[in-house]
């Protein structure tokens, strides 16, 4: 289990943003040869599109603001690990 959590942060043009926390959690089990793991990342679900438009203008002339915090959102991931 984790846990994090953001102050306010300042962008380039002096405007702070928003405090923010996160939650994850990993867990893993152990067999002979190999270990198989899943990832949470992100249970709080906290992401920049939360707070304000990560991407402001028209399709033909998009302007992107500044990434401060998460822009997925709630993530999991697995995997395979093989002892050799």
């Amino acid at each position: 289990m984790e846990g994090y959590f953001t102050g306010k942060q300042y962008l380039t043009n002096g405007t702070p943003t928003s405090n923010f926390s996160e939650l994850g959690f990993m867990v893993e089990k152990n067999f002979r040869h190999f270990f198989l793991f899943m990832n949470f990342e992100n249970f709080t679900d906290k992401r920049q599109g939360n707070y304000k438009n990560v991407v402001n203008g028209s399709h033909l002339n998009p302007v992107f603001d500044e990434i401060w915090t998460h822009t997925e959102g709630f993530v999991i991931n697995s995997g395979i690990k093989i002892k050799l």
